[in-house]
């Protein structure tokens, strides 16, 4: 019985080391889950610092520290300062501009000599004439097409296509282009004073007083000497006949056709006798 009872014994504290065994390994799993939780929690602790240390890093940049937005910075910084000199600029130009305009207005400015032009509006004060599609004052030398472009104290006339006041040797289509107190005759297209040796179509060119008579396109006093035709081309006083186209005295030696050319007579040899 005693050997019996002994071997139920042994038997027993085998099961019951068994049983030990058996929990040992649950044991440790319910301790390595355990431990396993622990790393996992660790972990994403960890993790969840980092990401939002990192996120609050990036949100939270300081300028001064980071290059490159520190570099961005100046950048639109300046960008604004040009911009800022741009306008500035922009707006001395445009009072200069306004200056330089009322200025001009002032004195009576628009539109100057040489200026391109439409018509007589497009030209100021100073050069009101367009001609030709330019402005002009309409003084000596201008272009013209009619009186009208001409400055009627300075350069009245227009002939030839340009403006001039009608003194000696101005161009002229007739005597109303000249005028009338310096060089009243028109003749061969110029301004003629109408005096000794001026030139002439006819007597009309000639002045009275002067040069009366137009002898062969040239204005003459008919005195001794002058070329004639007849004797009505010489001075009734100063040499009365002409003969051999020449205008003379009469006196003794003159050339002669008949008595009529001399004081006293002409003698057969064509010559005035004494």
């Amino acid at each position: 019985m005693r050997k019996w009872s002994l071997a139920l014994g042994w038997i027993a504290s085998l099961g019951a080391c068994q049983d030990v065994n058996e929990a040992g390994p649950s044991g440790t799993d319910t301790t390595g889950a355990e431990t396993s939780g622990m790393v996992s929690a660790t972990t994403v602790s960890t993790t969840d610092t980092t990401t939002s240390t990192t996120t609050d890093a990036t949100t939270t940049d300081d300028p001064t520290t980071d290059p490159s937005v520190a570099t961005s910075a100046e950048s639109d910084t300046t960008g604004a300062d040009t911009d800022a000199e741009t306008s500035t600029s922009a707006g001395e130009t445009t009072i200069e501009e306004g200056s330089s305009s009322d200025s001009s207005e002032s004195s009576g400015g628009g539109p100057i000599r040489g200026d391109v032009c439409l018509g007589d509006g497009d030209c100021g004060e100073v050069a009101p004439y367009c001609v030709y599609n330019v402005c002009h004052d309409g003084d000596e030398g201008d272009q013209c097409v009619d009186d009208g472009d001409c400055d009627d104290a300075l350069a009245p006339f227009c002939a030839g296509s340009i403006c001039h006041d009608g003194d000696i040797g101005d161009s002229c289509v007739d005597d109303g282009d000249c005028d009338d107190t310096v060089a009243p005759f028109c003749a061969n297209g110029l301004c003629q004073a109408g005096g000794n040796g001026d030139p002439c179509q006819g007597d009309e060119d000639c002045e009275d007083l002067l040069a009366p008579y137009c002898v062969y396109g040239a204005c003459r006093d008919g005195d001794e000497g002058d070329p004639c035709f007849d004797d009505g081309d010489c001075d009734d006083t100063e040499a009365p006949f002409c003969a051999s186209n020449i205008c003379h005295d009469g006196s003794v030696g003159d050339p002669c056709f008949d008595d009529g050319d001399c004081i006293v007579g002409c003698s057969p040899g064509y010559a005035c006798e004494p």
